[in-house]
């Protein structure tokens, strides 16, 4: 019956939406502080498995990911992490919400991840902006990390500077790759500041 197709058209493009973080309209810019706090998992790592080509119990498009973990920062206490993310394919179809980041093996990355629905689903806080590739500089080989959007507006606004561990990010609100130590050492402070006095 076409009522079927047309409930579950309308189940995916709620889980599109909101699974993945975004709104019909756009994506909101998040800068680090609300990023880190909206976040239930952050870890850098690298990919190490996808997998797709079949629908979920809800006969929706899936992906797993799995990742290797390197630096566990909040939210993580296994040494690999596998995640469920809405989008994929099956029976020769493919269907991926638009904005939301999907994952190759070999990257190596620091992520930012919802805390997983209702359905056990997950994706990058604020779609690109919540997953940083890592990457060493071309002339000095130290690491950096970038978001889609080059990390422009992630110091913006903050309610607490002081734990930028780079001060000058926050005060010439810098865009382009960013020093990986000072980044996560930058979350770390704000994890303890956002996270664990609730």
């Amino acid at each position: 019956m076409a009522t079927g197709a047309f409930v579950g058209s309308m189940v995916a493009g709620f889980l599109g939406t909101f699974i993945a973080g975004g709104s019909p309209q756009g994506i909101s810019p998040l800068n680090i502080e609300r990023l880190v706090d909206q976040s239930g998992m952050i870890f850098a790592g690298k990919v190490i498995g996808v997998e797709t080509g079949r629908k979920d119990q809800m006969n929706l498009y899936v992906t797993y990911y799995t990742f290797e973990v390197t630096d566990a920062l909040f939210g993580v206490e296994t040494d690999t992490v596998r995640i469920k993310q809405y989008g994929g394919e099956a029976d020769g179809r493919s269907f991926y919400p638009e904005g939301v980041p999907r994952f190759k093996i070999g990257e190596e990355l620091l992520v930012m991840l919802y805390p997983p629905s209702k359905v056990g689903m997950t994706s990058t806080v604020g779609k690109g902006q919540g997953k940083f590739l890592i990457q060493d500089d071309d002339s000095s080989r130290i690491k950096q990390v970038a978001n889609a959007f080059n990390n422009k507006g992630l110091f913006r606004r903050l309610r607490y500077p002081g734990t930028v561990a780079d001060e000058s990010w926050a005060a010439e609100q810098p865009t382009g790759p960013l020093g990986y130590e000072a980044f996560v050492e930058t979350i770390r402070d704000l994890i303890i500041t956002l996270k664990k006095k609730r």
